[in-house]
């Protein structure tokens, strides 16, 4: 298993007998997928008229936001008595 990353899904327009890259129509945005299977997906772009385009902005974002949230919540309960 790859990376996860966040990618947007195109479908292709034909150009003579071929889909081509020159015609594509967003389907969805921020998909998220793993990297290898965006790969194995666009090796077969010419026969099934889709792609994904990975969004490396995107991609970073939601990585700094998983690295956020790993970090250690505080304690909720009640706070410590003050001494008078």
């Amino acid at each position: 298993m790859g990376k996860i990353v966040v990618a947007k899904k195109y479908r292709l327009g034909k150009d003579g007998d071929k889909f081509s890259e020159k015609f594509k129509t967003p389907l969805r945005n921020r998909v998220v997928i793993d990297e290898d299977e965006v790969k194995k997906f666009n090796r077969s772009t010419r026969i099934s008229g889709q792609m994904y385009e990975i969004d490396e902005k995107l991609t970073k974002e939601r990585d700094a936001k998983i690295e956020s949230k790993k970090e250690p919540a505080k304690k909720a309960g009640r706070p410590p008595k003050e001494d008078k």
